[in-house]
């Protein structure tokens, strides 16, 4: 939350200046001329409207009633509340506040709706962090069904790089628990940008992206070894195929295509980020299982039954993995 307000003079121990000698700036996007109240963050100034934010948000509304002291600075005749969060922060937050927010479906930058959660929280505007945690359990979700439906696609914040490690960061935080799961989940796809951040460029010395802190790393280095044990009860009909039940064509499924799976499968390490996609997004190209459609009926049956009943128990058992309380328990603030 942040502090009380100080004036300028206060946070400088100067004397007031008139407007001219100032050493910030106005906010070329949050300056109104009928505004009353000045906000200054960073070297950014902000003349707004004191009602507007006291209707919005009861922690401003708090910093307002306190009494400026004799000799404050004033900026064309408006007292001067200074606020301790980064200008980028601020101007994010008033744009929020004073312009019409993007639906779900139009994508945000990851920086937006870091800010409506901080924000939100710190100046208490729930509609803020309630609106910004959607978008984030969209993209991470709580739900088997969800997340076959998302597909690691975003959809409702722009993909950039070491996008989901800020998200985990962002959520440790903050306090959001309940996207923790299928974050940490999605971060094991990559254990070098979870360690070290993203690589920004495609070069090995390329600048990278901040690294996942050290909770959330030890969480899914933790998690690991249950997830490849996981990974193994799930794939276990891709070495029983052709052999295990009654085939159709032994020749194709036990010689050729069980094979063929296993190496893609485990070779030289099983890819964890396969163990709960669904047999459609399987067998697409990107995943390399198209093969899957070449068995008998019979097999592809057998097998597909076998896949999907150890799915959702991995799904189940996701959060414990990483050392988490249960879906159920799973808190947010």
């Amino acid at each position: 939350m942040p502090k009380r307000c100080r004036s300028v003079s206060e946070a400088e121990g100067q004397p007031s200046t008139a407007v001219g000698q100032s050493p910030f700036e106005r906010s070329s996007e949050t300056w109104y001329r009928d505004g009353n109240i000045v906000l200054q963050a960073g070297n950014t100034q902000f003349k707004v409207h004191q009602g507007l934010l006291e209707r919005q948000s009861s922690v401003f509304s708090e910093l307002f009633s306190q009494p400026p002291k004799p000799g404050v600075e004033t900026v064309e005749g408006c007292r001067v509340v200074d606020l301790e969060e980064s200008d980028e922060d601020i101007q994010l937050l008033l744009t929020a506040l004073y312009e019409p927010r993007p639906a779900l479906k139009d994508p945000v930058p990851f920086k937006f709706v870091s800010a409506m959660i901080r924000m939100g929280l710190s100046y208490r505007i729930p509609q803020l962090y309630e609106e910004a945690l959607e978008r984030l359990t969209m993209e991470l979700p709580t739900t088997l069904e969800e997340y076959d439906q998302r597909n690691g696609v975003w959809t409702s914040i722009i993909e950039e790089k070491g996008l989901v490690i800020k998200i985990v960061n962002l959520a440790h935080e903050c306090g959001i628990h309940t996207i923790l799961p299928a974050a940490y989940f999605r971060c094991l796809s990559n254990m070098d940008a979870l360690l070290y951040g993203e690589l920004l460029g495609d070069e090995p010395d390329s600048p990278r992206s901040e690294a996942a802190c050290l909770t959330a790393v030890r969480a899914c280095v933790a998690g690991r070894e249950p997830l490849y044990s996981a990974f193994n009860r799930t794939f276990a009909w891709a070495r029983e195929v052709g052999q295990s039940w009654s085939c159709d064509d032994e020749e194709q499924c036990l010689y050729a295509t069980r094979p063929w799976l296993c190496n893609v499968l485990w070779n030289p390490v099983p890819k964890i980020e396969r163990v709960l996609l669904n047999r459609k997004h399987l067998t697409s190209k990107e995943f390399l299982l198209l093969t899957c459609t070449d068995l008998c009926e019979k097999c592809s049956k057998e097998a597909q039954e076998k896949f999907e009943v150890e799915r959702p128990v991995t799904w189940k058992e996701l959060p414990g993995y990483f050392g988490l309380p249960k879906w159920e328990d799973l808190k947010n603030p």
